[in-house]
């Protein structure tokens, strides 16, 4: 766990001399009210100023105070522009908001290619949200232009589940439940449910197709998130 910000005079002497790190880390000290008064206008300030350093960190940032609103007007295609400029120099949570955005024609024109192609940049690079997008993505598919590919999906659903995404998880629940580019496997099913209700165990495996009916409006949930999260 990182250690909280707080401002300090020396904090601001060296984002006052130019430092894009301190001029960030300043504005989430006013953004978050941590040891001074919160104060989303300098926030904003001061992350810009970094952000026009093409500090990556701060311009994503930015990113995010323009597509809530905070410090600065809502602008989607602002926030937008900031992620791109991130994304384009390597930063990977920009490279899965970009694809985010492209996903959903927020800020920049509909396109399922571009956001399966920024998702895959940032998956690659071990950001298990940006697995996930790109593995519901392949579930679902988007005609020509990403052809469903369900072990694809499941590829990228196991990564991250790996790494601990609960989604993730249970995205492997319901591909195992329904043999979905895996095998169908009530253990795997019963192994990938319990990690992602932070079970200690699977449930018992002598009940096999019992259990499994049982967890069906889970598996249901489960569907309806991957559905819900591709927009």
């Amino acid at each position: 766990m990182s250690t909280p910000l707080y401002y300090s005079p020396e904090l601001l002497r060296q984002a006052q001399s130019g430092d894009p790190e301190a001029q960030k880390n300043l504005a989430l000290c006013y953004g978050d009210g941590n040891g001074i008064a919160r104060d989303n206008l300098e926030a904003a300030n001061w992350c810009r100023k970094a952000a026009d350093q093409n500090f990556p960190d701060a311009q994503f940032l930015l990113g995010h105070l323009y597509m809530e609103g905070i410090g600065v007007g809502k602008n989607s295609t602002a926030a937008a522009n900031w992620f791109r400029k991130a994304a384009v120099r390597g930063h990977v949570p920009s490279q899965n908001m970009l694809g985010k955005l492209y996903g959903d024609g927020d800020g920049v024109p509909q396109d399922a290619r571009e956001a399966v192609k920024w998702f895959k940049l940032a998956a690659e690079s071990g950001d298990d949200a940006a697995m996930v997008n790109l593995a519901c993505n392949y579930l679902e598919g988007k005609g020509d232009a990403v052809p469903k590919d369900v072990k694809e999906a499941a590829k990228w659903f196991r990564k991250a589940a790996d790494l601990g995404n609960v989604i993730a998880q249970e995205g492997m629940a319901y591909c195992h439940s329904l043999g979905i580019g895996v095998p169908q496997d009530s253990r795997e099913f019963q192994k990938y449910f319990a990690k992602a209700r932070g079970l200690e165990t699977s449930p018992s495996q002598g009940r096999g197709c019992l259990i499994m009916l049982l967890f069906i409006p889970a598996m249901l949930f489960c569907a309806s998130k991957f559905i819900s999260s591709l927009g």
